[in-house]
């Protein structure tokens, strides 16, 4: 609703006036506009303010001030753009006629389903449903250019666009409250996750270099191997040639150095192993929390969305639900509770027992079941992926 000095606006429609010349001689009353469809200037001048500001957007609006050079069209205030735009619409001028092609233009398929309506009582029951289906905009202007949309039409109509601005303006501050709030998480999850990253660091760095000590130790197998070889050559050339009867006991030796060696070289070689692998959990992990701190900030409306209402979201929501972890790794417990409860789940954990049948028991109470190969983070999450989209 547009509130000017009445004073300040007569200034004003005297001004536009001016600028904007009647084309052609007064419209008829709206009383002799039979079932056709109304223009812009026809309307009640008391609708203008929400046509205009519902169905037609600041920008809109400043391009089709620019076309007819409407003076301070770029530096004017939005306010006072849309208060000038609604002053112009009560009369035919060029400005009202750029609104009302644009008008037509943009919500040509809303009115094309509008003309279906054959009377007042369809047309006021087409409005309600596509209100319901968040199509306002293009159905205000299509109702209230409508030839059959009575003057009560018209403002119960007008009642509905009224409250729902005010809805909007509570949602918005809602949206804005939450944004804060989400922008504290994220400064929160951010500073974890450098802090995380940083230890991560810590450790790739520590086990690299237990991979290049036992690399090494792997490298110099050959070499041991080479020497025991030369020492039994020694040895069995001693027991042949000088008659030594120490030369038996000094293969017996070389040969069990042989063994002992050979064993730590394949204990080096299993550990090195380990080794690698724990490395790439670690990465993996790192992910896992990248892609944690993305969802964590995925934007609130993704939850009133339709999908997410009926539980078909698959965004990774789990709306409160319970997530029973059977088994893994007892000391990344609260890891996994973590990534849970940002995916708005509830976290229990169970040791996995001995004769328990997780599998089974989920069947028997018709639950999802996700079987996970290792025991890492990051196929945690990924397992909690795999469940969402299973909703």
């Amino acid at each position: 609703m547009c509130i000017a000095n009445p004073e300040k606006s007569a200034t004003i429609a005297e001004t536009l006036i001016d600028r904007f010349p009647l084309r052609y001689d007064a419209v008829p009353p709206l009383a002799r506009v039979a079932t056709r469809r109304r223009k812009l200037w026809e309307i009640a001048l008391r609708y203008h303010c929400p046509i205009v500001g519902t169905c037609l957007n600041v920008e809109e609006l400043r391009k089709l001030a620019r076309r007819v050079g409407l003076e301070g069209c770029d530096s004017e205030s939005d306010y006072t753009l849309h208060s000038t735009a609604v002053g112009l619409a009560r009369e035919r001028n060029e400005l009202s006629e750029l609104m009302q092609k644009l008008l037509e233009r943009k919500f040509a398929a809303v009115i094309r389903c509008s003309a279906r309506a054959k009377s007042g009582d369809e047309l006021l029951s087409w409005w309600r449903e596509a209100l319901a289906r968040g199509e306002a905009a293009g159905a205000l202007w299509a109702v209230m250019s409508h030839g059959r949309a009575t003057e009560g039409i018209a403002h119960l109509v007008y009642e509905d666009i009224h409250m729902l601005s005010h809805q909007v303006g509570a949602a918005s501050h809602a949206d804005l409250s939450e944004l804060s709030r989400l922008r504290r998480v994220e400064a929160e999850l951010v500073l974890k996750l450098d802090r995380q990253q940083e230890r991560h660091a810590v450790r790739l760095a520590e086990k690299e270099e237990d991979l290049r000590d036992l690399s090494r130790r792997i490298a110099s197998v050959p070499e041991t191997e080479r020497h025991l070889r030369t020492a039994d050559a020694d040895a069995a050339w001693q027991e042949n040639g000088s008659g030594d009867d120490r030369a038996p006991l000094r293969i017996a030796e070389l040969e069990q150095r042989l063994e002992t060696e050979t064993q730590r070289a394949a204990e080096a070689e299993k550990r090195c192993t380990e080794l690698a692998a724990l490395a790439a959990d670690l990465q993996d992990e790192c992910a896992a929390a990248e892609e944690a701190l993305t969802r964590t900030m995925t934007p609130p409306a993704c939850h009133d969305c339709a999908e997410s209402l009926e539980g078909r979201c698959a965004s990774g929501d789990f709306s409160g639900r319970c997530i029973l972890c059977v088994g893994g790794r007892t000391g990344m417990a609260d890891q996994y509770r973590t990534l849970v409860e940002h995916c708005n789940g509830r976290f229990v954990h169970h040791d996995g027992g001995v004769e328990d049948n997780p599998k089974r028991l989920c069947k028997q109470y018709g639950k999802p079941c996700v079987l996970l190969k290792r025991s890492g983070l990051s196929t945690f999450a990924r397992g909690l992926a795999e469940l969402a989209e299973s909703r």
